[in-house]
Parts: C-alpha cells; sequence; structure tokens
C-alpha cells in the first residue's frame, strides 16, 4: 500500500523466534531491577596542555599543568617531590590564555605516579556557579581553532 510492487521481492532479515523474545524481555527485566552500575566519567574528555595553580588553604600555591579536563573535571600533573594538597579540597586556577582565568573549586579523586619523575591527581570539580559553568563551557566546547583535542575513550 505505502511501498512500489518490487520492494517485497528482495531479501529481509529474519524474525526473532520466540525464545529471542522471551530472552530479550527476561533482559530487560533483570536490568530495570538491578543495581545501578557505577558510571564512569561521563563527560567527554580533552587532552590538553594549560598552567595552572593549585591553591590549598594551607600553604603556598604550587604550579601544576592541567593535562587532560572536562566539565566535571581534570587531571593534573605535578611533580613528584610536591605534597598533595591537605585536606583534599582546595581551590584550582586555570589559565586558558594570557587573558582569562578561572577559578575552581576542587577535591582529589585519585592520585597515581606518571612516566617519570611525576604525579597525577585526577581532581573533580565542586559546586561551580554559573560564571564557572559558563567559563568551562566556553573553553571545552568553543568551536575555535584552539580548541583541545577530545581524548579517545579510556
Amino acid at each position: 500500500m505505502f511501498s512500489a510492487p518490487d520492494s517485497w521481492t528482495g531479501p529481509h532479515g529474519l524474525t526473532m523466534g520466540a525464545p529471542e523474545h522471551i530472552g530479550r524481555l527476561l533482559r530487560s527485566v533483570a536490568a530495570i531491577f538491578s543495581r545501578p552500575r557505577l558510571l564512569r566519567r561521563l563527560s567527554p574528555r580533552y587532552r590538553c596542555r594549560l598552567d595552572a595553580s593549585l591553591l590549598p588553604a594551607s600553604g603556598d600555591a604550587m604550579p601544576v599543568s592541567v593535562i587532560d579536563i572536562s566539565s566535571r573535571g581534570a587531571a593534573l600533573r605535578m611533580s613528584r617531590g610536591a605534597q598533595l594538597p591537605t585536606p583534599e579540597r582546595f581551590r584550582l586556577s586555570v589559565r586558558w590564555n594570557d587573558i582569562e582565568r578561572t577559578t575552581l573549586e576542587a577535591r582529589i579523586r585519585s592520585a597515581r605516579n606518571g612516566a617519570g619523575n611525576e604525579r597525577i591527581l585526577g581532581v573533580v570539580f565542586l559546586e561551580l556557579d554559573a560564571e564557572q559553568r559558563a567559563d568551562l563551557f566556553k573553553h571545552l566546547y568553543d568551536d575555535r581553532p584552539a580548541r583541545p583535542v577530545p581524548r579517545t575513550a579510556s
């Protein structure tokens, strides 16, 4: 009625049998009632090389390098001899360019040793206000040539 008669003459996909339908239904019901899986970093990650300063409440500013950033967190490279900030909550000042900079509240989520004499900190941004969120989205998702390159899934 809605197609040409010759469209019915070609090969068709196989229909699912009853066991396949029942299996799909049972898997769906099990997925609905099972515990939710821990999701890992849903926002896109961007590799970059930004200068930043870690500003702990108890000491002097420490220079770090942002090597990976998203709208929810970042990976920071710091020298191996540098002390981790205590308490784990601190301010992070990110320099986007010579003029623009954003200061964010953050906390350490993970710490690991990188290649060479460095330490990699995984940080999560906390309590972003509208201006901070707008700065992040502007610098991460703006269609400018200087935009960071997206990282492949890890």
